[in-house]
């Protein structure tokens, strides 16, 4: 696939432009921020014209002035007793209502450990929370307050299966004054259609937590009083369109699909009170009558108004938002604007009438093509829109600005470059920049928090440690930041990580050690001496072709030089195109870093699945095949193994089953030379 590309320069220590350029014209996207990959920015927030709340799934929300040299930040709110297994941690952010009125309110959906709030204990879950903000002096000075936490909704259905996945989740305010939140089958999609559970609901509760006494919500007969919708599997964004005036209003959900790369597909809903969106019976247009969702009914069931297939690739959508800046193109007006995690793409949809439900043409039409892994799409209050994305720890993650210049287009960094990026402190270093536009540029340079003026500047840095240096170019009506340059002032730790495994390959259910050993360069003897007083950061992820999960527990501390990581017996299983990645980070007390990525596979097997009589069709996760055949999986594995109860037009029942498949749970647990031998009855009563 083509990919955006810029001028290239033949010379060392050459940081390309920012501004990407393939791009509908007069559009500019630009890099306004590049940090480790340790943070995850899942959610982002404008607070007022200038400052911006940033999430990460692991707790900490920054407070930003996000179009400043240096994209200047603090910490704003800490979470306490937060849970961030797998894919949990803080989900999701929504100011109240009545921000700007003056109630300096935000609410929080996050997943947090058994605790107590207010004199009440709730139990391990997700639970939606508000809490205070404390204006101080303004900028960068204010503040959230945990300790005003007051919790709206708690999640009683706690985590259910391992790995926590698909939790969700979008918070939104609705056109009737009520709050939405999406939330996934947290990897339970057995439990979607168990009324007792909020498993694949829209959550739809009143500011303060209470069921809207309107009677849209769901009957308890089919889900919890809170629910207003279900059987969605991984609801990630959703966003409502309140456009105003005679168009209609829109709660427009994107679904991420499942993992059959070659069956599974993307959906974008409208959501509706007391749908039912399908999963696990459908994905795709619901009159698909595929093998793989043969029970989806569209009697039943939703028909998303847009779907696209995995088509053999991996596939994760990112909803975003629909284009309502009245400085931009009319003809994007109306447009909703999407994101493909796995493939680095933005895309939009067109719709035959503005605030209508069909999707002009079924089709997506592709807006760049080069944006990696995008995980949050929002608009600040000019409606440009802001883009987060992760993908993994050994990445940076990244925050783009896309904005709209029409004739006056930005100026385009051709050059951002340093005489040196390795050098010890004290050392000169020259800084040059080059950029071209019609109008007369300021250059302005950001070096580790030190801010110079000049096409050429220089600097030397009295400390050792690992710096971000960046040039910002502006035409006085634009400004746009390069690259960031990363400096690297002093010797970094030497490390390297082992895994107990005499194959380095696991199996399910195993526990593996990993162990990180360190050394720094010690400038007296010349030589590489064991590091004292490190500080450990250990993070692993499920590691497919084109992107990856957050798996196990991130942990750090001093001296920490052990990970155990179990591996999963349930959830996503394993084949040749998975892994499990561990990345160990060791920051020396100077305050080095070095980080070494570690890769395992997994210990595939063949298990044999025969049936008396033959010919039977077994569906084992995503997938149908038909007995007798051979199964390809993770060794130990519980694989979900469907089997039919009406054959051929009549009833059968399973009469026994020989080797490793237990009836009640539909679990085959993969392995070695024990075939799955499983007989049915004669044929009983039509069906």
């Amino acid at each position: 696939m083509a990919r955006c590309s810029g001028v290239v320069f033949l010379a060392t220590l050459v940081q390309l432009f920012s501004t990407l350029q393939c791009v509908p014209q007069g559009f500019s996207l630009n890099l306004m921020r590049e940090s480790p990959g340790k943070m995850v920015p899942i959610g982002m927030v404008f607070i007022d014209n200038d400052r911006m709340l940033i999430c990460d799934r692991k707790g900490k929300i920054e407070i930003c002035l996000p179009n400043q040299i240096g994209f200047p930040c603090e910490t704003y709110m800490t979470a306490e007793d937060i849970s961030i297994w797998d894919e949990t941690g803080i989900l999701a952010i929504l100011l109240d209502k009545n921000w700007d009125a003056g109630t300096k309110r935000f609410n929080l959906y996050f997943s947090s450990e058994t605790t107590t709030v207010n004199g009440v204990e709730y139990a391990a879950g997700g639970r939606i929370s508000r809490f205070q903000h404390i204006e101080n002096a303004g900028g960068l000075t204010s503040r959230g307050d945990f300790s005003t936490q007051e919790v709206l909704f708690h999640d009683t259905d706690g985590y259910p299966v391992v790995p926590f996945w698909h939790y969700g989740g979008s918070l939104s305010w609705g056109p009737d004054g009520n709050m939405y939140l999406t939330t996934g089958d947290k990897n339970d999609k057995g439990a979607v259609l168990d009324n007792t559970k909020y498993i694949g609901c829209i959550i739809r509760i009143t500011e303060d937590g209470a069921v809207p006494p309107d009677g849209q919500n769901l009957p308890s007969s089919v889900k919890p009083p809170e629910c207003w919708g279900y059987g969605l599997r991984n609801p990630f964004r959703a966003f409502w369109d309140m456009p105003g005036g005679s168009l209609p209003d829109r709660y427009i959900i994107a679904e991420v699909g499942g993992n059959s790369d070659c069956d599974s597909w993307e959906d974008v809903h409208l959501g509706k009170p007391g749908t039912n969106y399908g999963w696990p019976s459908c994905e795709g247009y619901c009159d698909q009558n595929t093998n793989i969702f043969q029970d989806c009914n569209c009697n039943i069931h939703d028909d998303p108004i847009f779907s696209y297939p995995h088509a053999c690739n991996n596939a994760a959508i990112i909803g975003g938002v629909v284009l309502r800046n009245p400085s931009w193109p009319a003809e994007y007006t109306g447009r909703y604007l999407f994101a493909e995690h796995s493939e680095d793409e933005l895309y939009y949809l067109d719709f035959v009438q503005d605030g209508g439900d069909e999707v002009l043409g079924k089709t997506k039409h592709l807006f760049h093509d080069d944006i990696e892994a995008p995980i949050d799409i929002i608009q600040d209050r000019q409606g440009n829109v802001w883009i987060s994305t992760w993908k993994g720890t050994k990445v940076p993650h990244k925050i783009w600005k896309l904005t709209y210049n029409g004739n006056n287009a930005p100026p385009t960094i051709l050059l951002a470059q340093a005489s040196n990026t390795t050098t010890e402190p004290g050392v000169q270093i020259k800084f040059t920049g080059l950029a071209t536009d019609t109008d007369p540029l300021t250059y302005t340079w950001d070096i580790g928090g030190t801010v110079k003026q000049g096409i050429v500047v220089y600097h030397s840095f009295p400390n050792p440690g690992q710096y971000a240096v960046t040039l910002y170019v502006s035409d006085g009506v634009t400004q746009v930041p390069s690259n960031p340059i990363a400096m690297t002032i002093g010797i970094p730790p030497r490390v390297s990580v082992e895994v107990a495994s005499a194959t380095g390959l696991f199996h399910g259910g195993e526990q593996m050690l990993f162990t990180a050993s360190a050394e720094h360069f010690d400038l007296s003897s010349q030589s590489w001496i064991p590091l004292v007083g490190g500080y450990y950061s250990w993070e692993s992820v499920f590691v497919h072709s084109t992107h990856v999960h957050p798996i196990g527990n991130p942990v750090e501390g001093a001296d920490l030089t052990e990970f155990p990581l179990t591996v999963p017996v349930t959830g996503h299983g394993h084949d040749r195109t998975t892994g499990i990645s561990v990345v160990a980070e060791v920051r020396s007390p100077e305050g080095l870093a070095t980080s070494v990525q570690s890769y395992t596979w997994p210990v595939l097997v063949h298990q044999q699945i025969i049936s008396s009589p033959v010919n039977i069709t077994l569906k084992i996760e995503t997938q149908f095949f038909t007995t007798p055949f051979t199964y390809e999986g993770l060794i130990y594995f519980k694989y979900v193994v469907d089997m039919p109860q009406c054959i051929d037009g009549n009833e059968r029942q399973i009469l026994s089953v020989t080797g490793p498949y237990d009836v009640p749970s539909k679990a085959l647990t993969m392995s070695r030379n024990n075939p799955v031998v499983i007989t049915f009855s004669a044929p009983g009563a039509a069906c």
